[in-house]
């Protein structure tokens, strides 16, 4: 046996079927370019999160040319003071369904924001803080699907024109494409669960000659 031969590499797995969340879908407005902005679930474990959410908000409060959405989380009330007409601060939101509507995503680097990200075809800002996150930025910037920012580079001119130099790349529009077919084709295939049913299976019939010699 080969080393490759009993190695699988699953497919994204993205959970779709999640518990209903409300949304003001209808503060969304159509024609203006949407920008999603979400540090995960452990947000709260970073210590420049509210920091970087201030900037990210700063600077979106200076255009009229762009909505923002921030899921603020633990941060919702330290952060609700920046709320006004296109910019939007809630603590959670339907992320799935958001991504399928944004244009832009300003994430931590957590490897499910970005997998959810590629099938939806979104690019991707990403500011890691910990962790794998470091890593999974370099690899965002290697395929060339977005870009990546430290906090201390987030200017409100830098922040902006970042974004609308992501949102413009045919380059990242058209590898986001190509990264997609790749994940689609592999979460419909489902590797992973021929792998386990294989392992399960050869599993009991071992099991099965072993006890039959005792």
């Amino acid at each position: 046996m080969t080393p490759e031969s009993d190695r699988c590499y699953a497919e994204p797995s993205i959970c779709t079927e999640r518990p209903a969340c409300d949304f003001p879908w209808e503060t969304i407005e159509a024609g203006k370019p949407l920008v999603y902005c979400c540090f995960g679930t452990q947000s709260l474990n970073y210590k420049t999160a509210v920091e970087i959410f201030q900037k990210v908000l700063i600077a979106f409060g200076k255009s009229s040319t762009h909505q923002l959405v921030v899921s603020a989380g633990p941060f919702l009330d330290t952060l609700a003071p920046f709320s006004r007409k296109g910019l939007f601060i809630t603590r959670t939101v339907p992320q799935l369904e958001l991504l399928n509507r944004a244009n832009l995503a300003i994430i931590h680097g957590g490897l499910g924001s970005i997998k959810e990200s590629i099938m939806a075809r979104v690019p991707m800002i990403v500011v890691p803080f910990h962790a794998d996150q470091p890593a999974n930025a370099a690899r965002i910037r290697f395929h060339k699907l977005g870009d990546v920012w430290r906090a201390e580079d987030m200017s409100p001119r830098y922040v902006l024109s970042q974004c609308d130099s992501v949102l413009d790349s045919l380059t990242i529009s058209k590898n986001l494409q190509t990264m997609h077919e790749l994940f689609w084709t592999s979460e419909t295939k489902s590797p992973s669960v021929r792998f386990v049913e294989q392992f399960l299976q050869t599993s009991e019939n071992v099991t099965q000659r072993c006890t039959s010699r005792n």
